[in-house]
């Protein structure tokens, strides 16, 4: 996935832009959701390729023209701490990405039992050889 993005300078008044001159992804912004990994179907938001605003406290869900999702939770878009120069802003959060294709976020908690039950068989397995 490639992206371009743009904050605002100078004032530095967020919001964080996002800009479709050479993008390859189509976006959301779920404003206010903090938690990406609540949501269970991302396929079904309405995204966009047109310009976008996200703020602190965001997040700016991805729709590759791949079939896969990513997710960026944006915590925090701050000045460049050494003034008026390149690069202007900064931005601090968290990647989430799909490498199954789904735009299921939410932990798979059965994937945690399942690997502790073959595990749990594997040792059984292997007492009884030894």
């Amino acid at each position: 996935m490639s992206q371009f993005w743009a904050a605002r300078r100078c004032t530095f008044t967020p919001p964080f832009t996002s800009g479709y001159s050479w993008s390859n992804v189509d976006i959301y912004v779920y404003e206010g959701l903090t938690d990406p990994t609540t949501i269970s179907d991302a396929t079904i938001l309405t995204y966009s390729s047109s310009t976008a605003i996200a703020e602190d406290g965001d997040t700016v869900f991805f729709r590759g023209t791949n079939g896969y999702y990513g997710a960026w939770r944006i915590d925090e878009i701050y000045p460049n701490p050494l003034g008026e120069q390149f690069p202007y802003t900064y931005l601090n959060g968290q990647w989430y990405f799909q490498d199954d294709g789904t735009g299921n976020f939410t932990p798979v908690p059965g994937a945690f039992l399942l690997g502790m039950i073959g595990l749990s068989v594997a040792g059984i397995k292997l007492r009884k050889h030894a």
